[in-house]
């Protein structure tokens, strides 16, 4: 059962996440800037506060305010939502630990996937994986299952059909910067037409050119190529591989 708190301070990190001058959020709620600063200081608002709050922002209560209340072996454990945002839930479980709540994009979705990914109705009706963090920060998280063998060769390394892959994006504006290729390996690229889970072995800044390459020694069904970055919708390092059973 969920269990919100009220924080006003909860609602200041809420503005200052998405760049709202208090100010401007004065002026959106129509209050004045000294009664905005008197609910960031309030431990919990008032009922007609927090509908104001989230009238005015167009925003669920668990975006702003969230906090989920679990019980687990009979003792009862509160984690704060710190953060929702790209489908991505951060709950702080303490210890400067995060729980990231994340889609997880299954076989069926590949095709879908790629013409939806901005879709945040359709991200937050998607399964969900999970993974801890050690930070908050603009870190954004993605889960696929994988089809086909292709990055199999009997290594440690291999990922096989069936795993999870979580990757962690990589920002376009960073896509003109060379790849740490030799420090994240594998990676997962969303394609306008579909989804690559693929070791990029090259990265041609100024052609905008990636080379990709499978694990998989039969370089006669699964040969090197090159993708056009134009091409590509997203990309994300290869940060944890599961093996469901």
């Amino acid at each position: 059962m969920k269990n919100i708190v009220y924080q006003g301070e909860k609602f200041k990190r809420y503005l200052e996440r998405n760049r709202i001058p208090k100010t401007k959020a004065a002026k959106d709620l129509k209050i004045s800037r000294q009664s905005l600063y008197q609910w960031f200081e309030s431990n919990e608002l008032e009922r007609s506060t927090v509908n104001k709050i989230l009238t005015t922002y167009n925003e669920t209560e668990e975006k702003i305010f969230g906090i989920i209340s679990s019980t687990l072996n009979s003792t009862q454990k509160t984690y704060n939502i710190e953060l929702v945002d790209k489908g991505n839930t951060f709950i702080n479980i303490g210890n400067n630990q995060y729980l990231v709540i994340i889609p997880l994009i299954e076989g069926s979705e590949h095709k879908t996937y790629p013409q939806k990914f901005t879709d945040e109705k359709y991200l937050s009706e998607l399964p969900k994986h999970a993974l801890v963090v050690n930070q908050l920060n603009d870190q954004r998280f993605t889960a696929f299952s994988v089809i086909g063998n292709s990055m199999d060769d009997g290594s440690k390394e291999s990922i096989t059909e069936g795993d999870i892959v979580t990757g962690r994006e990589i920002q376009q504006s960073l896509w003109t910067s060379r790849f740490h290729i030799h420090k994240f390996k594998d990676y997962i690229i969303v394609h306008k037409e579909r989804i690559l889970i693929k070791r990029i072995i090259a990265h041609d800044v100024d052609a905008g050119i990636i080379t990709c390459k499978s694990l998989s020694p039969d370089k006669n069904i699964y040969p090197d190529f090159d993708i056009k970055l134009e091409e590509v919708s997203q990309i994300f390092n290869v940060v944890s591989v599961t093996n469901p059973r």
